[in-house]
């Protein structure tokens, strides 16, 4: 006969520090771990989770490591990841009557073969054990299940199998919930075990893994972790201790943390969507979003708290914000992290017709007569390359008059192996045309740059927009300047070598950003600009004739903005 009933006036007193917990994130967690530790917990340190006393008791010392992930689940800070010995720390109160839910994350890296690695639960002798380690087990399995174990000491012990038929994949995050239905009238207690229930929900969603009820748990004072050998490091996380399963699989013990990006690769990709995007970074929980611009991606793929992939959405020309917001809305903004650009114009349709016999080779040149439609216009676009995503340059436009015909002649390059040639009309194709004659001038300032071009002679330009970075091949940084020849661009460190690209924009496209590209430093030099010089033209004179006399009038405003009373001068006609 067990003595628990003495422990449920210390039930009642957790119950009632609850209530102050609740206010701090805690609700509903009579103990909550999140490992929120440096890089370590060396044997003596003091626990700083909820629900635990005194220092941590370890045999050898565990490092801390990027949180685990599970679909739905909130998760907070990092994991406990141990490759040998023991380490345990304490509840403040025991748990001995009622029931009671624990929570936790556990992988296991590798095969550790037959020793025993997971989680066990002191009690000052033979407690619970759940983990790997229990038959049967191979190079990439492992029986995963409840165990008895000696829980005295820093010194691991083997396991004795309870219930071990799951199989559980080495390198898989498990999201584990124990129910423990205390027995304090008999010797052995019902232990329901669940492997990867459905989370943040009021039950489990899944059959019960294990119910074992030939064990007795006895009063369980803290919690432990082991791994006797083999290799591969057995991970933890998430330790929750509740009073129903809402408690243990919620959001309400956790203290969200916000995602951090730290890369976006590659930062390019096609106006039609589906780049396949690597998002680097920490603190990515399962259940997150990723958007490009005001656009969803798809196709998520979680790797763990430091990795995403994801599909890029339809979106249109030019630089986008990435956004990756995690549940709880906290979320990260790559600032322009990703550029769309238009994809590579197909190849042009087929002309209707090639009037039989109309090519003909004369001399350096080449003759077409083409069939079209009357009083049609079409474009003729030439390559060297009919493979998919092949360049086609438009070389002249053709105009079909009453007879549907239309004749080019071309230049042949002996050196070309091959050149084809193809029509289109204009409305299939459009070709923006870059800036030319990129220059920097002075900007007035050591944090700025100035840059200068001659506009694009595309007809329908609405404006430009600057690229710039650091690396020529990542431009990760735009503005819209207008429709202008001219801009600065402000916020830059001095002295520091920028790349800069000045793309056209129209309605529907923009000019390749390695068609006007220039490298520059910042202006080391913010003396006077010149505003005038030898070349400046004059104001013109401006006569006035009164009734007594012809005055003229000459100034050179234009150069130094002020009239001298020299440059005056007075003729009397009288």
């Amino acid at each position: 006969m067990k003595t628990k009933v003495k422990r449920i006036t210390k039930l009642i007193g957790a119950a009632f520090c609850l209530a102050t917990v609740t206010s701090t994130g805690y609700g509903g967690l009579s103990a909550y771990e999140p490992f929120n530790y440096t890089t370590s917990i060396p044997s003596g340190t003091a626990s700083t989770a909820n629900g635990f006393t005194g220092n941590w008791t370890c045999g050898t010392t565990p490092t801390i490591t990027g949180g685990l992930a599970y679909t739905s689940l909130p998760t907070a800070n990092s994991a406990l990841s141990s490759t040998s010995g023991r380490q345990f720390e304490n509840f403040s109160t025991p748990l001995s009557s009622g029931t009671k839910w624990i929570s936790f994350m556990l992988s296991q890296a590798g095969n550790n073969g037959g020793n025993s690695c997971g989680i066990y639960f002191p009690n000052g002798g033979t407690g619970l054990f759940f983990g790997f380690g229990l038959a049967p087990f191979s190079g990439s399995q492992g029986g995963l299940g409840l165990g008895s174990i000696t829980t005295t000491g820093t010194t691991t012990s083997g396991a004795a199998n309870l219930a071990s038929s799951f199989l559980g994949n080495y390198g898989t995050n498990y999201l584990v919930v124990l129910k423990i239905d205390f027995n304090t009238s008999g010797n052995n207690d019902t232990i329901t075990a669940y492997i990867n229930p459905t989370a943040n929900s009021a039950t489990p969603g899944v059959t019960a893994t294990y119910t074992v009820t030939t064990f007795d748990v006895g009063t369980i004072t803290g919690i432990g972790f082991q791994n006797a050998g083999g290799g591969f490091a057995i991970k933890a996380d998430e330790i929750r201790v509740g009073d129903t399963y809402a408690d243990v699989v919620g959001g309400g013990g956790v203290t969200p943390v916000a995602p951090v990006i730290t890369g976006v690769a590659p930062g390019t990709g096609l106006t039609n969507g589906g780049t396949l995007v690597t998002i680097t970074g920490s603190n990515f929980l399962a259940g997150l979003t990723v958007k490009f611009g005001t656009n969803a991606g798809n196709g998520i793929s979680l790797t763990d708290s430091t990795n995403i992939t994801v599909n890029t959405p339809v979106g249109a020309p030019g630089a986008v914000n990435v956004v990756v917001e995690n549940p709880g809305a906290l979320s990260a903004t790559n600032v322009n992290g990703f550029t769309y650009v238009l994809p590579t114009p197909p190849p042009p349709p087929q002309p209707a017709a090639i009037v039989a016999g109309s090519v003909v080779n004369s001399g350096s040149s080449l003759k077409f007569v083409w069939k079209g439609g009357t009083n049609t216009s079409s474009v003729l676009l030439t390559s060297t390359n009919l493979a998919p995503g092949s360049t086609w340059t438009p070389v002249a436009t053709n105009m079909f008059g009453a007879d549907g015909l239309s004749t080019n002649i071309m230049s042949i390059n002996p050196g070309e192996p091959k050149r084809f040639y193809g029509l289109a009309i204009p409305s299939d194709i459009v070709i923006v045309l870059a800036p030319t004659g990129l220059q920097t001038i002075s900007s007035g300032s050591t944090n700025a740059i100035g840059l200068a071009w001659t506009a694009s002679s595309t007809a329908s330009v609405i404006g430009y927009r600057i690229f710039y970075g650091l690396d020529s091949g990542s431009l990760t940084n735009s503005t819209d300047v207008g429709n202008v020849t001219s801009a600065n661009i402000s916020g830059l460190i001095p002295s520091q070598t920028y790349y800069l690209a000045v793309v056209a924009l129209t309605a529907g496209g923009q000019s390749s950003p390695l068609d006007a590209i220039i490298t520059a430093q910042t202006d080391t030099n913010t003396g006077i600009v010149t505003l005038f010089n030898a070349f400046t033209p004059l104001e013109a004179p401006t006569t006035v004739d009164t009734t007594n006399a012809l005055i003229t009038y000459l100034a050179d405003r234009a150069r130094d903005r002020h009239a001298r009373e020299s440059q005056f001068s007075l003729y009397d006609t009288t």
